[in-house]
């Protein structure tokens, strides 16, 4: 038997080396290429007042002034966070259960397979859509609500203990969904079954499951800095550097999002379809649910 932290340790191990299976890993990349075109294409828009389009759109929606070069690039985070939402709730979700279903095959040593893994993600793709909707919805509710009322708590010990609770909130809901996604595209799992089947599952095994949640989190909070830094350099007369860090973020963000859910499906294997680590491997209930 293990202890939790060796658990851990070894479910992060297992994580990092799934990158040695390049399928696994390709859907996420798939996924950073459409983002990177996307947002090269709003350069373009931005910079040559491209008359119409979704990338123009977008562009003049954030401040009126933003096609002037090179104020647009002090904005591009925030539309590159509006591009990544819709991006996300489309061809994300079902680039993620492809590469979920991927990890399955990889942590089951090709034991337990799905059929046609990309067809069977896009069937699955409304589902996907609700969870991660939910998801959002929940996670960035309370956010939303304490930034509403920051007007009424001030700037205060109040402001930031309801700021400090709406992260916590968001985090606790990225827990106990967080194998929802999997259960639903890998499994004849319903959505609202996947979704309570993940809320136990969560709370049957809350530290593990919390690190899985905390852990991206911090690793992902560096990031955020490099691109505080955009103001100095567009004054520095390179404000092309904001759009390479963005790439270079997006890029590092769908890596860690990998392990991520490398880590998640390695331990629903471990603890459901399997025996412990060090023994060898017995499907327990490997097939799909009905």
């Amino acid at each position: 038997m293990h202890n939790p932290i060796q658990k851990v340790s070894l479910l992060y191990y297992e994580g990092f080396a799934s990158f040695r299976r390049p399928r696994c890993w390709l859907p996420l990349l798939v996924l950073w290429a459409l983002q990177a075109a996307l947002l090269m294409l709003a350069v373009a828009a931005a910079e040559h007042a491209a008359g119409g389009g979704l990338m123009a759109w977008l562009a003049r929606g954030l401040d009126p002034e933003l096609g002037e070069y090179p104020r647009f690039y002090l904005e591009l985070p925030d539309l590159q966070r509006r591009l990544y939402l819709i991006l996300g709730a489309t061809a994300g979700v079902w680039l993620q259960g492809v590469c979920l279903l991927q990890l399955l095959e990889r942590h089951t040593r090709d034991r337990v397979r799905r059929e046609r893994p990309w067809r069977r993600a896009l069937a699955r793709w409304p589902g996907l859509f609700v969870i991660n909707l939910v998801v959002l919805a929940l996670t960035l509710g309370p956010l939303l609500l304490v930034q509403r009322l920051m007007p009424v708590l001030g700037a205060g010990g109040a402001a930031r203990a309801a700021m400090w609770l709406s992260y916590g909130l968001g985090l606790l809901v990225e827990t106990f969904f967080l194998y929802a996604a999997f259960l639903y595209v890998a499994f004849a799992s319903g959505v609202i079954r996947a979704a309570v089947t993940s809320i136990r599952y969560a709370l049957r095994h809350i530290w593990v499951s919390l690190t899985l949640v905390l852990v991206p989190f911090f690793l992902v909070q560096p990031l955020r800095a490099l691109l505080a830094l955009r103001v100095g350099m567009v004054r520095l007369f390179r404000p092309e550097l904001v759009l390479y860090s963005l790439l270079f973020v997006s890029l590092v963000t769908l890596a860690v999002l990998f392990v991520q859910l490398s880590t998640l499906v390695r331990f629903y294997v471990e603890e459901e379809l399997r025996q412990p680590l060090t023994e060898d491997w017995e499907p327990v209930g490997a097939g799909e649910a009905t």
